[in-house]
């Protein structure tokens, strides 16, 4: 349907030939004379805007696990890092290490884009090739003598 011309003495075609470009990425340019179907043009985003979509999607996430902890965002749970309360301590070191660990691997993804060796990937499958957080929390010791009584006791 690309590069048909709808001309102006018989515009009765116009309507399903809308549809059409609406559903296939498509419109109908006035040509003067007549109208024609032509191709929309594909946006192609510049580095500057893969690297802001990039990096806001990135804080987003970092920002969204530090809540997660009920830290207001990842750099106020780093902040945490020196606390003297153990808890604090230990999440504020999982954070510091793990968000050099995203960004480093998000430049290096853009680094890849940037050089043509593979595709712009989407938010979600930036996010999918990221490291997840490791909070190293304590393992928490049971009492053996509970579980043992909770299974019914020893044979």
């Amino acid at each position: 349907m690309i590069g048909t011309k709808i001309y102006k003495t018989d515009v009765s075609s116009y309507p399903t030939i809308a549809k059409w470009c609406n559903e296939n990425n498509a419109h109908i340019e006035d040509m003067g004379s007549y109208y024609e179907v032509v191709a929309n043009p594909v946006y192609v985003p510049t580095q500057e805007e893969i690297k802001r979509m990039f990096t806001d999607a990135i804080q987003k996430y970092l920002d969204t696990t530090a809540q997660s902890r009920r830290y207001d965002n990842i750099f106020t749970a780093i902040s945490y890092v020196n606390s003297t309360d153990e808890t604090f301590a230990r999440e504020a070191k999982a954070c510091l290490e793990w968000r050099d660990k995203v960004w480093r691997t998000c430049y290096n993804i853009l680094d890849e884009v940037e050089a043509g060796l593979r595709e712009i990937p989407t938010i979600e499958e930036l996010i999918a090739e990221l490291p997840v957080i490791e909070w190293n929390d304590p393992v928490k010791e049971e009492n053996v003598e509970e579980k043992v009584a909770e299974e019914g006791g020893t044979e």
